[in-house]
């Protein structure tokens, strides 16, 4: 008979760890750290052992021989720390981390103010007003998230800051009615947005252009003898009429 001493091995070294298939390199103190966007909720996880014979798990889940691979939710967080534990064939145990810094892929805008009026978002562009003789516009831009950077280039140069930046908008040109702002949002994790701000000037125009009663055109009075010039006047056998009203302005 023969006594056969099997020696069980004590590796319990990582030969590679990976976050969404990029490999990452183990810092001095031997665990791991790497910076992901929260555009998508799940990063994958991957750790393979040195040794053939030793375990792996990865945030308590997926135990499996040499190598492993999980999702870990992102969720709201900003900064995660994910074990990475080996077990050797003799029992030995090392727990290694994976410090997950996640950075904001939201490049979206909170607000826009016109002279302290929060500008309203129209088929994709901001529009805000000024008053007829404004021959300056205070600007405010406010990201959507406070990671963010907002941009503004100007022939001198740009405004940019994280979060918000305010800058004054030349309108001294009175004959032009309408002024178009480009600007950009950057997110923290590099993905840009492009926004245009359209400035317009109050119209003082505060005439009426058309009225119509029933579906038919009413023309202003002129000379009545009973009604003011200026005023309209329709006659109607029904209990209820249907008015329409066209302004000189189409944005009173």
């Amino acid at each position: 008979r023969y006594l056969h001493i099997v020696q069980l091995s004590d590796e319990i070294g990582l030969i590679r760890v990976e976050v969404d298939g990029v490999e990452v390199t183990a810092k001095a103190d031997g665990d791991y750290e790497y910076t992901v966007s929260n555009k998508v909720d799940l990063s994958s996880i991957k750790a393979v052992t040195v040794a053939d014979t030793s375990r792996v798990s990865i945030n308590g889940k997926g135990e499996a021989i040499k190598e492993t691979e999980v999702n870990v939710s992102k969720g709201n967080l900003r900064k995660q720390k994910i074990p990475i534990k080996v077990t050797a064939e003799d029992g030995t145990e090392y727990t290694y981390y994976l410090i997950l810094n996640i950075i904001s892929s939201d490049n979206g805008v909170q607000k826009v103010n016109v002279e302290g009026e929060e500008a309203s978002l129209v088929d994709g562009k901001y529009i805000g007003y000024i008053d007829p003789k404004e021959t300056e516009a205070n600007i405010e831009i406010i990201a959507k998230v406070e990671y963010s950077e907002v941009i503004y280039e100007t022939e001198d140069g740009e405004i940019r800051d994280k979060e918000k930046i305010t800058f004054k908008y030349d309108t001294s040109e009175l004959d032009t009615n309408e002024y178009t702002v480009p600007f950009k949002v950057i997110a923290e994790d590099g993905e840009e947005a492009s926004y245009e701000l359209i400035i317009r000037r109050k119209s003082e125009d505060n005439s009426i252009k058309e009225v119509y009663v029933d579906e038919k055109e009413i023309a202003a009075n002129v000379g009545h003898d009973k009604y003011a010039d200026g005023t309209y006047y329709a006659m109607t056998i029904n209990n209820t009429a249907k008015v329409k009203i066209v302004t000189g302005n189409e944005f009173a």
